[in-house]
This record gives structure tokens, C-alpha cells and sequence, in this order.
């Protein structure tokens, strides 16, 4: 069994990779986090100082997720840059 440590709030979301290499971890401490499957590392972290309800992977592209959060908007964030796309910023 791998354990995966990383955050410092409780986590209310997991989301695997189509592919089911990676996925993603969303947590009350207002990070999400990358995770590789088999090693049990943290390959990145991605924030927008908001705690994230979701993250989900972008249906075409697995070098992007979505995550609705508490600041009422849905973010696009690229994982090999750590940037947010506010160009395709949703407000709900």
C-alpha cells in the first residue's frame, strides 16, 4: 500500500488520469495536488489561495484540469506551467 502525504487539510476530492498514472487530490487547505500512481510522489501543486471543491481533467488534454472553488469561479490550470488560463475564466 502507498500512502500519499502531502496535505495539511483534509482532502475532499480525487480525480485519476484517463490514463491512470497520475491524479489529482483537492483539499480543504486550498491546494491541489499532482500525484504519480506508482511512486506515490507529489509531482506538483497547484493553488489560487481558494479551497478547491473539484478538480477534474480536461477531456482532451492531459496537460489540463478544471477545478470549481470557493471564490465562486472555475479555474483552468496547465500542469507543466502551474498557470491558470483567466482567459477561459468561468464565474458561477
Amino acid at each position: 500500500m502507498i500512502r500519499y502525504m502531502g496535505h495539511v487539510g483534509g482532502v475532499r476530492w480525487v480525480a485519476f488520469s484517463p490514463d491512470g498514472k497520475n491524479f489529482l487530490s483537492a483539499s480543504y487547505d486550498r491546494n491541489i495536488k499532482l500525484w504519480d500512481t506508482e511512486t506515490g510522489q507529489c509531482i506538483g501543486n497547484y493553488t489560487r489561495g481558494t479551497i478547491p471543491f473539484q478538480a477534474v481533467w480536461a477531456p482532451t488534454d492531459l496537460n489540463a484540469f478544471i477545478s470549481p472553488c470557493q471564490d465562486s469561479c472555475i479555474h483552468q490550470f496547465d500542469i507543466r506551467t502551474g498557470e491558470v488560463d483567466d482567459n477561459d475564466l468561468i464565474y458561477i
